[in-house]
C-alpha cells in the first residue's frame, strides 16, 4: 500500500523564513545603503554586434550585490543572524564560513563602472556611446542601480591597407591576406585586431622567424570621415639590431631561425637544489638528438624522438614546437622548452629563389627540452548508491593505472567493479555483479606504417582491452567475456575519433529460471537469455568546444557499431543452420552469434548565468535493430533507463518499455528496450565554499522495436511515443572537495509515470513510492 508523506516543515525552510525575517540591512550604517540590484538598460539592442551583450557588458560592473539563492540573500542572512560583537567559533563559522557581509553602496564605484563600460564600448566600436547612472532607494535603505547605456551607430572598417617596412616577411603576409580576420564592413573591434596581429605573428614563426613578437606590428585607424567609418592600416615594423660601433640600432629585416644542438633531458626536476642540477648526467645520442638521463631512461630514445619530430638544422616551426610539447605531454612528462639564439654575425646570408633583391639572415637556435616525468602510479574509486521505498543498489568500482609500463609510455589501466541489488519487500535472494577490465593504451599506431604517415594524426592512440563480467541475479546467471582493439586521433577541429575494428564479446548464461522464462511470452525475447557471440566493430566522434571565459562549453557525439556480418558470410559458405523454438539460426564454434546494427547520438551543454549559477542539459537519442541471424538485440546491447545518471526518479532498470508495466513475479526488474530517447536539464547554484544546489528535469523512456514484440505499449509508434515520456523533477546537493571530485545527492520525484493506467499517470500527491534517491561521485553530465 502506498505511504502519503506526512512531514513537519523541513528545517530548511524554517532557516529561510528566519533568514528572512533578520533584518537585510542590520549591519548597515544609517548613513548608507545595502545594494539591492543592479538593472542594466540597454537602448537600441539592435544596434549591438558579435559577442556585446548584457552579459558582457555586466561583467564591467565594479559592484555587485549579496548572492542570492533562488531570491533569498541566504548568505547576508546567515552573517546578520550573527552577534559581531562575539568572536567564538560558532559565531565565526556562521559570519565568515557561512556569511557575508552586506554590500554597501559605493558610488566611487559607480562612477568606476560607468567608465569601464564606456571604454569596453569603445574597444567594440561604439565610440559615440552614452553610459550614465543612477540609484533608486527604497524606505529600508535599500538600492537598486540603473546602469543606462545607450552604444548608438558601431563604427565600420571601410578600407584596409598594409604599410610592410620589412620587405623579406612582405611576401608571406600579403600571400595569407585571404585568412586575414579582418574584413570590409566589418564592426571596428579592438579583440579582432588583437587576434590579427596574433595570427600574423604565429604565420611567420611558422615559417622561422623565431624573433618576430606583436610589437612589430602596429595599426592606424582614420575615423575622420565623420560617417561612422574607419580607415584601417596594418603596419610591420623591421627588427631594430645594435650597432658594432655604437649604442643605436638601425632597423634590419627580421632574421631566420634554424635549429642547433637539441637536447632532451629526461629526468628534469623543477625541485632540485643547484648542487643537486650540477650533478653529471648519462647521455644518448638518437638521429643527432641528445637524450640526458639519471642511472635509467625511463622512455626508450625511440619513442621520445617519434614524439618530437624535431632534427638538428630545421627549420623553426612554432606549431612543429607545439605539437611537440602535446605528444610529449601524452607520454606522461610535463615539458618546458627553452631557446637559446646563437648569431652567425650576418654571415649566413639567404633570399628568395625568385627575388634576390630582399634577403635577411639565418641565426642557430639551440633548443632545450625539461622533461619532468609525472606519477607514474595511481589508484581512482568511484561510488554510487541508489534507493527508493521498494529496491536499494549500491556500485563501488577501483581502479589502478600505470602509465609507463613496458618503457614506451604504455597506460596500463585495469577496474574492479562491484554492484549490489536487492529488493526489500521479497524473500528473494539478492543480485549481485563483479567484474575486471584490463586495458593497454599507447600514443601511437601499431600499424606498420611510417613515422611521417603517422604523424599527420594527432594525439594518435592504440588500444587494447579485456573485460571479464559475472552477473548473478535470482532468475539467471550471466557471465561476459570481450576484448576489444582499436585506434583513436584527434582531428583538426579538435574532435576526438575513435575506430574499434575489432570489438569481441562471449556471453555465457549456464542458468535461467524456468518460472522466469515462463512469464516471458515473446520467444525472441527469451532468446536474448541465452548463450551467444557478439563480434563486430564500431566508431564514435566525440566533440567538445573549449571552455569559454564564462565557463559555458558543448559537447556533441555519435557512434554507431555493427556486428555479426562477417560471421555471417563465412558461416553461409561453411556453417549449418540450427532450427530451434520454431526459428532457424546458424551457429560459429556451436554458439549462436549476433547481428544487428545500433547508433547513438547525443548533445550536451553548460550554459552560464552568473557568477553562481548556471544551466546544464543533455539530450541523447540511441537504437540499433536486429536482423540476419538475430531476432533481438543481444541483452548487453540493449538499452535501460534510470538510475543516478538518467531518469532521477526511477530506480536503474525500472522504467519502460514503452508504457508496459512491470510485472508483480519479477522481484527484480530489468525492463530493457532496443531504443531510448532522453533529455535533462539541470540549473545549478554554488552557495558557499564548494557547497552547491541543483534542481533538475528528466524526460524520456525506452521502446522496443523487435520481432514479435507481442505487447503493444511496449512498441515505438510516431503517433504515441510522446504520451509514452516520462518525466521527474527532483533536488541535489553537490559538494566539490578541493576541486578533486564532487559528492552528489539527488532525490528525483515522479511527475509522470507511463506505466500507470492511463488518467493516472500524473501525479497529484507526494507519495515515497514515487520517489527514489540517488548518491554519486561527480556530475551526471
Amino acid at each position: 500500500m502506498n505511504k502519503i508523506i506526512k512531514v513537519p516543515i523541513p528545517l530548511v525552510v524554517v532557516l529561510v523564513f528566519m533568514l528572512m525575517g533578520c533584518s537585510a540591512t542590520k549591519y548597515v550604517p544609517q548613513a548608507d545603503y545595502l545594494l539591492k540590484k543592479n538593472k542594466l538598460v540597454v537602448e537600441s539592442k539592435k544596434n549591438l554586434t558579435g559577442d556585446v551583450g548584457n552579459l558582457e557588458i555586466e561583467e564591467y560592473i565594479q559592484q555587485r550585490p549579496n548572492k542570492k539563492l533562488f531570491g533569498v540573500s541566504a548568505a547576508l542572512g546567515f552573517y546578520n543572524a550573527t552577534d559581531t560583537a562575539k568572536n567564538n567559533w560558532w559565531q565565526r563559522f556562521w559570519r565568515d564560513k557561512m556569511g557575508e557581509p552586506p554590500v554597501i553602496l559605493d558610488s566611487t564605484l559607480l562612477t568606476k563602472s560607468t567608465k569601464e563600460i564606456e571604454l569596453y564600448l569603445i574597444s567594440n566600436g561604439y565610440f559615440n556611446s552614452q553610459v550614465t547612472d543612477t540609484f533608486i532607494v527604497s524606505k529600508k535603505r535599500k538600492a537598486t542601480v540603473v546602469y543606462n547605456v545607450v552604444p548608438n551607430e558601431p563604427y565600420r572598417i571601410s578600407e584596409l591597407n598594409y604599410d610592410i617596412q620589412d620587405k623579406f616577411v612582405e611576401k608571406i603576409i600579403l600571400g595569407d591576406k585571404e585568412n586575414s580576420l579582418i574584413k570590409i564592413d566589418q564592426v571596428f573591434q579592438n579583440e579582432i585586431l588583437k587576434n590579427e596581429r596574433f595570427r600574423i605573428v604565429d604565420k611567420l614563426k611558422d615559417n622561422g622567424f623565431w624573433g618576430f613578437n606583436v610589437n612589430n606590428i602596429n595599426f592606424k585607424a582614420d575615423s575622420s570621415n565623420n560617417n561612422n567609418t574607419v580607415k584601417l592600416t596594418i603596419n610591420v615594423k623591421q627588427h631594430n639590431s645594435p650597432t658594432a660601433t655604437s649604442k643605436k640600432t638601425v632597423p634590419t629585416n627580421h632574421h631566420i631561425y634554424r635549429y642547433g644542438k637539441i637536447v632532451v633531458n629526461t629526468s628534469f626536476d623543477p625541485t632540485a637544489s643547484e648542487s643537486e642540477e650540477a650533478q653529471p648526467l648519462d647521455t644518448i645520442m638518437y638521429n643527432g638528438v641528445a637524450f640526458l638521463y639519471n642511472k635509467k631512461m625511463i622512455i626508450r630514445p625511440k619513442i621520445l624522438y617519434q614524439a618530437l619530430r624535431l632534427s638538428p638544422n630545421g627549420l623553426y616551426d612554432q606549431s612543429a614546437i607545439q605539437r611537440a610539447s602535446e605528444n610529449v605531454r601524452m607520454l606522461n612528462y610535463n615539458s618546458t622548452i627553452l631557446f637559446n639564439p646563437i648569431a652567425t654575425n650576418n654571415t649566413n646570408k639567404v633570399s628568395y629563389a625568385d627575388d634576390t633583391e630582399y634577403f635577411t639572415f639565418q641565426d642557430k637556435l639551440d633548443t632545450y627540452i625539461q622533461c619532468t616525468p609525472n606519477v607514474r602510479q595511481s589508484f581512482t574509486t568511484e561510488f554510487e548508491a541508489s534507493s527508493t521505498n521498494d529496491y536499494f543498489s549500491t556500485a563501488l568500482s577501483l581502479g589502478y593505472v600505470n602509465r609507463n609500463i613496458f618503457g614506451g609510455a604504455e597506460v596500463f589501466t585495469v577496474d574492479f567493479r562491484g554492484a549490489y541489488e536487492f529488493v526489500k519487500i521479497t524473500n528473494k535472494s539478492n543480485s549481485y555483479e563483479f567484474g575486471v577490465t584490463m586495458s593497454i593504451e599507447a600514443p601511437r599506431f601499431w600499424l606498420p606504417i611510417t613515422d611521417d604517415a603517422a604523424a599527420k594524426f594527432k594525439q594518435a592512440t592504440s588500444k587494447i582491452s579485456l573485460n571479464y563480467n559475472v552477473q548473478k541475479r535470482p532468475d539467471y546467471d550471466r557471465t561476459l567475456i570481450g576484448a576489444v582493439y582499436g585506434y583513436s586521433w584527434t582531428l583538426k577541429n579538435g574532435a576526438r575519433f575513435t575506430i574499434n575494428p575489432a570489438d569481441v564479446n562471449v556471453v555465457d548464461v549456464p542458468r535461467v529460471d524456468s518460472a522466469f522464462l515462463a512469464n516471458i511470452e515473446n520467444p525472441f525475447l527469451r532468446n536474448s537469455y541465452t548463450s551467444q557471440l557478439i563480434a563486430g566493430a564500431s566508431a564514435s566522434y566525440n566533440y567538445t568546444t573549449p571552455e569559454d571565459k564564462w565557463g559555458n562549453v558543448f559537447s556533441f557525439r555519435v557512434g554507431a557499431d555493427v556486428n555479426g556480418n562477417l560471421i555471417s558470410g563465412l558461416t553461409s559458405m561453411f556453417g549449418n543452420e540450427v532450427y530451434k523454438d520454431g526459428e532457424s539460426y546458424r551457429n560459429l564454434f556451436g554458439m549462436r552469434f549476433a547481428q544487428y546494427a545500433r547508433a547513438s547520438f547525443s548533445v550536451s551543454g553548460r550554459t552560464t548565468l552568473s557568477k553562481t549559477s548556471q544551466i546544464a542539459w543533455r539530450f541523447m537519442l540511441a537504437g540499433g535493430y536486429a536482423y540476419g541471424n538475430s531476432n533481438i538485440l543481444p541483452f548487453e546491447r540493449r538499452y535501460f533507463a534510470g538510475g543516478s545518471n538518467s531518469m532521477r526518479g526511477w530506480q536503474v532498470r525500472t522504467l519502460g518499455p514503452g508504457s508496459s508495466v512491470i510485472s508483480q513475479n519479477n522481484a527484480y526488474p530489468n525492463q530493457l528496450g532496443d531504443m531510448q530517447l532522453e533529455a535533462n536539464f539541470e540549473y545549478r547554484a554554488h552557495i558557499v565554499h564548494g557547497l552547491g544546489l541543483a534542481l533538475f528535469f528528466d524526460t524520456g523512456n525506452i521502446w522496443s522495436n523487435s520481432k514479435g514484440e507481442t505487447d503493444p505499449q511496449a512498441k515505438f509508434h510516431f503517433d504515441t511515443f510522446y504520451k509514452q515520456l516520462a518525466l521527474n523533477t527532483g533536488v541535489g546537493v553537490r559538494y566539490n572537495i578541493a576541486n578533486l571530485m564532487t559528492l552528489r545527492l539527488d532525490w528525483g520525484f515522479k511527475l509522470h509515470n507511463p506505466g500507470m493506467p492511463e488518467g493516472h499517470r500524473w501525479f497529484t500527491n507526494l507519495n515515497i513510492d514515487d520517489t527514489a534517491l540517488h548518491f554519486a561521485i561527480g556530475l551526471p553530465f
